[in-house]
């Protein structure tokens, strides 16, 4: 069997679509550094709107009647104005510049309003639905992959989340009987913990270093570093927010919002309270990206395999997967049930 490796899915229709408006650039981009265009300064205005404009007008034309999200325009337009900036001599970027100090701020503010207010509608249709099994990173998810095409989704979903629950989501989960902790007895939190207080240590003993060689290089370690800091902290945060569940027909294994699955309970086949290490094998992982780091307490294999998501659309397929949870009895209790009279159950 091959290995099993992260991936991404990419809408292949975007592909085609994309074929006519990157053909317009790529003559325009040769039309540019041609002997032709040298010295004819009264074509830039032609060339220039062409980029900004002409081309995102094609590609829309070319999708408006498709399923494509109309928000794949903005990668279009940003590829047309990088085009002007790169290629145009400094004499010859007049319309360019006038573009990045005028317009590009109004389409980021735009575009900034629009996702501030899909969200806070995400977020209002939650909280009416309250009683909904689903949590908000799901929501989140669904939403932005209505709005924006897969990859973009992605992404989008997983830093609003990061911000959310590090700064917004602060009201304590109160936990159903069918929901199962597995934070409060892991070493997963203190862990990540001390991760987040050596980068902040790090980076500034780092900063004060490269302050001596170059300002902005420091400055731009420091702002990638509380980045990080924020994404770590936002991970943290989400492990108390998304307790695994169990429904009569479904496990959801959830590692925050890290990594996650929805498994049929029937394609259960095996369940193990252990703490044996996993065989090593393709189709054997864990469910806590820090894999050897953290401890599981139970086992679990199913009938066929399963796709493990993880951030930004990564995928990765198994048949058997460990992890930790605080009650791991109870856990184990619910699962073996009547609802799955063809689960074989072990405790060791």
């Amino acid at each position: 069997m091959a290995k099993s490796t992260p991936s991404l899915t990419f809408p292949l229709g975007i592909v085609f679509k994309l074929a006519l408006p990157s053909l317009i650039l790529v003559f325009l981009a040769l039309l540019i550094k041609s002997s032709y265009y040298e010295g004819q300064n009264n074509l830039t205005l032609a060339i220039s709107i062409d980029l900004l404009f002409t081309v995102p007008l094609v590609y829309f034309l070319t999708i408006r009647k498709s399923k494509i999200s109309t928000a794949t325009i903005i990668p279009v337009l940003m590829s047309g104005y990088l085009i002007g900036s790169i290629l145009f001599q400094e004499d010859q970027k007049m319309y360019i510049n006038y573009f990045k100090i005028y317009l590009l701020p109004l389409l980021e503010i735009g575009i900034l309003t629009y996702i501030i207010f899909k969200v806070r509608q995400v977020i209002i249709n939650f909280r009416k639905k309250h009683r909904s099994q689903a949590d908000i990173y799901t929501v989140l998810k669904k939403t932005c992959n209505q709005l924006f095409p897969v990859l973009y989704a992605q992404i989008l979903t997983s830093e609003i989340a990061v911000f959310y629950y590090g700064f917004f989501d602060w009201k304590k989960k109160r936990y159903q009987s069918h929901e199962f902790t597995y934070h409060l007895k892991s070493g997963t939190p203190a862990l990540m913990a001390i991760l987040i207080f050596i980068i902040v240590i790090e980076t500034f003993a780092v900063h004060m270093l490269l302050e001596k060689w170059s300002n902005t290089a420091a400055w731009v370690l420091t702002a990638l570093s509380i980045y990080t800091i924020f994404q770590f902290f936002g991970w943290l945060r989400s492990l108390s927010k998304r307790p695994i569940q169990v429904t009569n027909d479904k496990l959801y294994l959830k590692y925050g919002m890290m990594r996650e699955v929805l498994i049929d309970r029937s394609d259960i086949q095996n369940i193990e309270c252990s703490r044996k290490r996993l065989t090593k094998h393709e189709m054997h992982i864990t469910l806590s990206p820090f894999s050897d780091l953290e401890s599981h307490n139970v086992i679990l294999s199913l009938t066929k395999p399963y796709e493990l998501q993880g951030l930004f659309g990564t995928k990765k397929r198994f048949k058997t997967i460990a992890f930790h949870a605080d009650t791991p009895k109870l856990l184990f209790t619910l699962l073996t049930s009547p609802s799955s009279p063809s689960v074989s159950a072990v405790v060791s």
